[in-house]
């Protein structure tokens, strides 16, 4: 379901509705994970020449202030990197 704007010169609406839904899923999931190591790995670059990187430090602070988590960003979050991307590739 897409309910974002489609937009790709300003994609600042999508990337942030990926990241409240990130964090959704995580408020649902917490009692069942306890205290198990866990990382939220966004799908956002910090690089300039992304256009995602618009969003970096509103992305970042968000998750950490509802989810008490430090989330990883690309090129460190791997789950973002690989497997997004390559999901991106597949539907195509």
């Amino acid at each position: 379901e897409r309910d974002y704007d489609q937009r790709k010169d300003k994609p600042n609406i999508r990337l942030m509705t990926e990241v409240y839904k990130v964090s959704e899923i995580y408020l649902q999931l917490k009692d069942v994970i306890e205290d198990r190591l866990v990382e939220v790995h966004l799908d956002i670059n910090a690089s300039v020449k992304h256009a995602s990187n618009q969003v970096v430090q509103q992305a970042i602070g968000y998750i950490r202030g509802t989810c008490n988590l430090e989330a990883l960003i690309k090129p460190k979050a791997f789950a973002a990197t690989y497997a997004a991307d390559r999901l991106k590739f597949i539907l195509k």
